[in-house]
């Protein structure tokens, strides 16, 4: 949890919040249209220090690292979890959509994205291809879990066994996401140029 924010007003009082004020949507990112969801999930320590920042879903090294840094300007404002009445470190989630327009439709370019791949990977049977539209399609949507399996499918085609593992383990980490939430729970926020 997030205590209010010094320096940005005072309602200012969840992470989302903060990220919508504190991320900036880099000029090098608008000028090239990127968009997609940045996912990152790090640490809070039970003393209420943030580590182990680790990227989920990347968009581009440029937007990962806006998150990362808007993060780090948290310092100071978490309390820690408890686990019986004890701080304790929890992993944290945060999701940060950006787009060059309100107009951007990530869910149909997604979709298109999809459909590209599934007709390479089944019709052309060209699942090297195929990866690169399933990759394109999670950078836009990464918590759909049909995206995540058909990618998976495309890797394990590609003998890339471990790739194709981490896949099937984000789809039961969404499938268990209430059980996790005390542990690992995730918000999705919008940021557009």
């Amino acid at each position: 949890m997030v205590e209010k924010a010094g320096g940005f007003g005072s309602n200012i009082e969840t992470i989302d919040d903060y990220l919508k004020i504190a991320a900036v949507y880099p000029d090098g990112a608008k000028r090239h249209r990127q968009m997609g969801t940045v996912v990152v999930e790090f640490v809070v320590t039970d003393n209420g220090e943030l580590k182990d920042y680790r990227v989920i879903n990347s968009v581009s090294d440029e937007l990962d690292q806006e998150v990362i840094q808007a993060l780090e300007g948290t310092r100071g404002m978490w309390i820690p979890g408890l686990i019986n009445g004890y701080p304790a470190p929890m992993k944290k989630l945060v999701s940060l959509v950006f787009t060059p327009d309100n107009g951007s439709d990530l869910v149909q370019a997604a979709k298109e994205y999809f459909n590209q791949g599934n007709e390479l990977l089944y019709t052309k049977e060209n699942p090297k291809r195929a990866l690169k539209y399933f990759n394109e399609a999670v950078r836009l949507l990464p918590y759909e879990k049909d995206l995540l399996g058909v990618r998976s499918l495309c890797k394990y085609r590609l003998g890339d066994k471990q790739g194709a593992r981490e896949d099937w383990e984000r789809i039961i980490d969404l499938e268990l996401g209430d059980v996790n939430q005390l542990e690992t729970g995730y918000l999705i926020i919008n940021k557009t140029a």
